[in-house]
């Protein structure tokens, strides 16, 4: 009921109806850990100047990160000199307004960057709206990257002949993904693999120590949907020396498809034990407050087309194999 209610846009009703459910049943304990979460998702203004500071600390140390150890390649790839927008994309049901494609027209030089799956249900969007020569990289965990004969998951799609500049992946130097790193890049020699590694061991030392979770003494891990918008509003905060010295306009992050929606925190990833959602809801809400990245597009209908596990090469099928 409350998240219904909140679906709806009735905030102060979910609020009245998450204290009457408190105060009727105040010895559940697995009630009240839920219902301290939906209050913290409906009142999240009032952790807004906490995500305030810990954003700034997680721009800082990405910075800093990338200021000793950014790689050639890392900038060619990322485009932190030759894009002028980054357009995360979410694996999401989504749609875009007459609007919207026009925005994305008017970019000097724009760059999708898609997660794991590659929403090919917005691929083919992009293909009837006439955006489909606008380049993509691709940014995947080693669990959701090829299929069971290693094709890379992002081409099995078979939309279109994107431009994919490169692939980067999270979790690739785990033990039972090593030794199907080789036979990956011999069957996908068109795509240029890099490591996410370095840049993930930061992110998830700062969500380890900032997330509500860790002040519970729970273990929490980001979304890749979190780790990615931190990564690219970091590149872009990076870039804004290089961007003043060849006199160009800073970088742009849009996202499209990011909501977090109360359905998708609190039912569809409700047997969840890794992200705490609700603190990445939270930095969302600041982010597109403060302007650090703005959105494009909304919520479609249906639920997103997912390559399956039988299709997938995951973690637990290269640990059998290895």
């Amino acid at each position: 009921m409350v998240i219904d209610l909140l679906a709806l846009g009735q905030t102060r009703l979910a609020r009245e109806k998450l204290l009457f459910r408190s105060e009727t049943s105040p010895e559940d304990s697995a009630l009240a850990e839920k219902q301290k979460q939906l209050s913290m998702y409906i009142d999240w203004h009032l952790q807004k100047n906490k995500l305030e500071v810990d954003l700034k600390e997680s721009q800082s140390m990405l910075s800093h990160h990338f200021e000793k150890s950014c790689q050639p390649e890392w900038r060619a790839s990322l485009g932190i000199e030759c894009f002028s927008d980054y357009i995360l994309i979410s694996n999401g049901s989504i749609k875009l307004s007459q609007k919207d494609v026009a925005i994305i027209k008017e970019m000097r030089a724009p760059i999708f960057i898609f997660l794991n799956d590659a929403n090919p249900s917005f691929q083919k969007i992009l293909l009837q709206q006439g955006l489909h020569k606008i380049p993509h990289l691709l940014i995947a965990g080693s669990n959701c990257l090829v299929d069971n004969s290693l094709r890379l998951i992002y081409k099995t799609h078979n939309i279109y002949n994107f431009n994919l500049l490169a692939c980067f992946i999270r979790n690739c130097s785990v033990s039972h993904f090593q030794s199907f790193v080789e036979p990956v890049i011999k069957k996908n020699k068109d795509v240029a693999f890099h490591c996410l590694d370095e840049v993930t061991l930061c992110v998830n030392k700062f969500y380890a120590e900032h997330s509500f979770w860790s002040d519970q003494g729970k273990y929490s891990a980001p979304s890749l949907g979190f780790l990615v918008i931190e990564l690219f509003t970091a590149l872009r905060k990076y870039s804004k020396t290089l961007n003043a010295q060849n006199h160009t306009t800073p970088q742009t992050v849009w996202l499209v498809g990011f909501d977090l929606s109360p359905s998708y925190v609190f039912e569809m990833t409700r047997n969840n034990k890794v992200h705490d959602f609700v603190y990445e809801y939270i930095a969302l809400k600041t982010r597109y407050l403060n302007g650090s990245v703005r959105r494009l597009g909304s919520q479609g209908r249906g639920k997103p087309k997912r390559t399956s596990n039988l299709k997938r090469l995951t973690n637990n099928k290269m640990k059998r194999l290895n």
